[in-house]
């Protein structure tokens, strides 16, 4: 549990980080840090995603509950990451480990798996990293996002080449057996999409969170 509490305040640092290139007030940055808020729990906004973890009536009705009740994110990046941990930690308690289980799988599938960007150390959790793997990570990733601000980028601004030397770099951290699996999951993004209904998983929250409420 405190494992999946650091990785969702690394998640949300990045995140929030990528906030600077809107305008203050501008709709897209308002729904963008309502995101940061939810963290790692941003998927299960989603109907889909809620009936594949077989999510019970009562478990539905908390959960909505939360996102419904969910605050204002807070004016400043450390506060927002509290936030985060605080609804993180809620939604957890309302999923059976089961269920969180394969929550994780899906939520590393529906970020984009392995072809994912912007790698964080949340990624991974999925894949049951050990606490030294998360450190190492943690610094590949500094290292990368200090590389790409020196130029004047994001992550997600880089060139292909720089991208594929930044994944290779994390995927070498990884086990045989952690990146087989994270491969296999990755393999499986596009078909679990589009069964999901989730074809562009990032712009696809609003929608899925608007049929849910339909619903009740």
């Amino acid at each position: 549990m405190k494992r999946m509490m650091y990785f969702a305040s690394a998640f949300l640092a990045v995140a929030v980080l990528a906030l600077t290139a809107f305008a203050q007030d501008s709709k897209p940055q308002t729904q963008q840090r309502q995101q940061n808020v939810f963290g790692v729990s941003r998927f299960l906004q989603h109907e889909t995603v809620r009936t594949e973890l077989g999510l019970t009536g009562e478990q539905n009705k908390q959960l909505q509950k939360l996102f419904d009740k969910a605050p204002e994110p807070a004016p400043t990046q450390r506060e927002v990451k509290l936030q985060a941990e605080e609804f993180q930690g809620k939604t957890e308690k309302i999923l059976t480990p089961e269920q969180h289980k394969k929550y994780l799988e899906l939520a590393f599938q529906l970020s984009g798996g392995l072809n994912n960007f912007n790698y964080t150390e949340h990624t991974f959790d999925a894949l049951n990293v050990s606490n030294e793997q998360v450190i190492n990570i943690q610094g590949i990733l500094r290292e990368q996002r200090q590389a790409a601000k020196a130029e004047g980028k994001q992550l997600k601004d880089l060139t292909p080449e720089q991208r594929k030397k930044n994944h290779e770099a994390i995927q070498a951290a990884l086990t045989p057996e952690q990146l087989k699996k994270a491969k296999t999951l990755t393999d499986g993004v596009k078909e679990l999409r589009q069964k999901l209904g989730l074809v562009h998983a990032a712009n696809a929250n609003a929608e899925g969170q608007r049929k849910i409420k339909k619903q009740n």
